[in-house]
């Protein structure tokens, strides 16, 4: 779209609209990244839920891929020091995963 040119409302979408459809409407996806964005803090048992959260998101993994969807985990993790970085984290994720489900053209 050029500068100066009028948007075509029936195929652009401002940030304001949202649709809704049902869970059947949406298209299978063939492979599912779930990105985690982890830091290890001292005094918690971040570890321990970090822990029970991959468990439970294996078992979803191995229901998923009797539907045919490869659903991988992955843990990005922060070492100490600097601020939490969520952003940065879920940047290095995604290039993991597109490294790891290649790039689907």
């Amino acid at each position: 779209r050029f500068r100066g040119q009028p948007v075509d409302r029936s195929t652009h979408w401002d940030c304001h609209q949202v649709l809704q459809v049902g869970l059947e409407q949406v298209p299978r996806s063939k492979n599912v990244a779930v990105l985690v964005p982890f830091r290890e803090q001292n005094g918690t048992e971040r570890r321990q839920e970090l822990d029970k959260l991959v468990e439970t998101l294996q078992s979803h993994a191995t229901e998923e891929a009797k539907q045919g969807t490869n659903l991988k985990v992955f843990v990005v993790e922060q070492t100490q020091g600097d601020h939490f970085n969520r952003g940065a984290l879920l940047n290095v994720g995604f290039d993991m995963a597109s490294k790891y489900f290649g790039a689907e053209k």
